[in-house]
Parts: C-alpha cells; sequence; structure tokens
C-alpha cells in the first residue's frame, strides 16, 4: 500500500477516495506560527527525495518520526520554517522526473547537497514552486506561474511546461489557489482536490494529461480548493 500524506483539513468525502484507491493516508503537522491557511499544508513541511527518503522542516521532525512506516528513511532538514514568504519555502521543491525545480536561495542546504549529482536543478524566483507546479509525468508540468513557465522554457529540456490561467483554485485568505497545491500525482493517477471538470480551463488540461496517458482523478465534486500538494512518499 503506498503512503501519502495529505493535509489534516482535508475533508472526510476526498480522504475516502484516497483509500479507495489502496492509498494509506497520513494527516499532516500543524507548524505554528505559519499562516493560518497553510500551517496544515504538507508541501510546506515535507519533501520526497527519492523512493522511501523523506526530508522534512525540524519543526514537525518528531511527529512525523512518530507517525510514518518503519520503511520511510525520514531525514531532518537544517532549515526551521518561519511564519511568512519566503521563509516558509524551503522545503517546497518540486522534483519531476530528472528535474528539480526550486529557489535555490532559500532551498534547505541538505535537500540541494543531495540532488547536486544526482538531478538538473532549475532556479526559479518562486518560493512555492511545489505549491505552483502540477507534476503529470517524468517530462510534463502544469503551472499558472508565468517566471516558473518561462524558465523551464528557456532551458530548452525534455521537460515541457503548459502555462494555466490562474485564479480558479479557491485557497481560504488568499485570493487564489494554486494548481500544485490543489493536485497530486501517486503513480498513473492524478489527483484533485475537488472537482477539476469545474475548472474553466479543464478542456485543455484535460487533453494536456489524457496525451500523457496519465489518469485524472476528482476527489470530490467541489470546486477545486489548494489543500497543499499531495505528498507521495514511495515514488
Amino acid at each position: 500500500m503506498k503512503n501519502v500524506v495529505i493535509n489534516r483539513e482535508t475533508p472526510i468525502k476526498m480522504r475516502e477516495t484516497l483509500i479507495k484507491h489502496d492509498y494509506r493516508i497520513i494527516l499532516s503537522d500543524k507548524i505554528y506560527g505559519n499562516k493560518s491557511c497553510i500551517k496544515y499544508h504538507p508541501d510546506i513541511q515535507l519533501h520526497t527525495l527519492s523512493k522511501n527518503n523523506v526530508i522534512c522542516a525540524p519543526d514537525c521532525y518528531k511527529y512525523y518520526k512518530s507517525i510514518l512506516p518503519s520503511e520511510i528513511n525520514l531525514i531532518k532538514g537544517k532549515t526551521k520554517l518561519g511564519g511568512t514568504y519566503p521563509n516558509d519555502c524551503a522545503y517546497n521543491v518540486a522534483r519531476v522526473g530528472e528535474y528539480v525545480i526550486c529557489n535555490t536561495n532559500i532551498t534547505d542546504k541538505i535537500i540541494l547537497d543531495y540532488y547536486r549529482d544526482k538531478k538538473y536543478i532549475i532556479h526559479v524566483n518562486q518560493g512555492y514552486a511545489k505549491c505552483n507546479i502540477c507534476i503529470v509525468n517524468d517530462n510534463t508540468v502544469l503551472t499558472e506561474d508565468i517566471g516558473i513557465h518561462n524558465t523551464i522554457i528557456s532551458k530548452k529540456i525534455s521537460l515541457k511546461s503548459y502555462l494555466i490561467p490562474k485564479g480558479s483554485i479557491s485557497l481560504k485568505s488568499f485570493p487564489y489557489g494554486f494548481i500544485g497545491g490543489a493536485s497530486g500525482k501517486i503513480e498513473n493517477n492524478l489527483f484533485w482536490y475537488g472537482n477539476i471538470s469545474t475548472h474553466p480551463n479543464y478542456n485543455t488540461i484535460y487533453k494536456i494529461v489524457n496525451e500523457t496517458g496519465v489518469n485524472i482523478i476528482s476527489l470530490s465534486k467541489d470546486p477545486v480548493e489548494d489543500f497543499g500538494s499531495i505528498i507521495n512518499l514511495s515514488e
């Protein structure tokens, strides 16, 4: 059974959909001092380095050490999380196939050292890199962030970036949420916190994802909401 970390405030009906697909749910910790709307967001707290190798902020190390399965190698990061941007972004890193996308100026040193000889690191100015990137497969991403999109395109690499208009995903206390924080890819399934078919750009999203052979699964019938990216601990 695959282990996934989701926001502690994720509605029960969304959790039940994940469970029906044979995923073991681990609820996120609470980060004191963080803005109330993201204090439970797992993509702020954790980053999967590789299969069963996970790094987390020291703020929540004790909690995850006590709750994660024994096969997970949990590493305590060096950077303690701050309550405001960009001091809460040290672990908000997107690993996409052979690429790692993050703001290298604020990413935890252990993460950067781990990837330095293993992956192609792409620096972006956006601190919330993982929040702003929906990973479709190892060489395809969706993003609403024009800076991230333009940076990827400028590299002229095999990674494909598709720009989706922003503003149609909700996030409590914010004008809008982010496409990466509203989704999570596990195996060949791309899950959404809510009904992605209600998104005004659904036809574009569907076409891109469908061409990769990845399945789109909505966790509920509600409008899509940013709860923080689903973290797959086993991939």
